[in-house]
């Protein structure tokens, strides 16, 4: 199973979207009781003057979040680098999952 990303625009982060997703992924954490490597980072970056706030989930969260990922028309990705990104939701060992 591969890590899936969502992009946020500036404009969807300062309309709440941002909350609006980790709350979403918090609760399914939740549900389903944190299964072992279920995490959710972010990241920010700038490309071509433009402010892009990347989400990444973890493999193991996939199989919880596909409607949560798809409904943001969320990506297959490769796995993400540890710098410059935050876990939001998740255990700290779950920074282990990262490159």
């Amino acid at each position: 199973m591969s890590w899936f990303k969502v992009y946020l625009t500036y404009e969807q982060a300062t309309a709440n979207e941002h909350i609006k997703l980790q709350k979403d992924f918090h609760k399914l954490c939740i549900e389903k009781q944190t299964p072992e490597g279920m995490a959710l980072f972010a990241g920010r970056y700038e490309w071509d003057n433009q402010v892009f706030f990347p989400f990444y989930f973890s493999p193991a969260s996939v199989q919880f979040a596909k409607t949560l990922i798809s409904s943001y028309s969320g990506a297959p990705c490769e796995q993400p680098k540890k710098e410059n990104l935050k876990l939001l939701v998740g255990r700290p060992v779950d920074f282990n999952l990262l490159k």
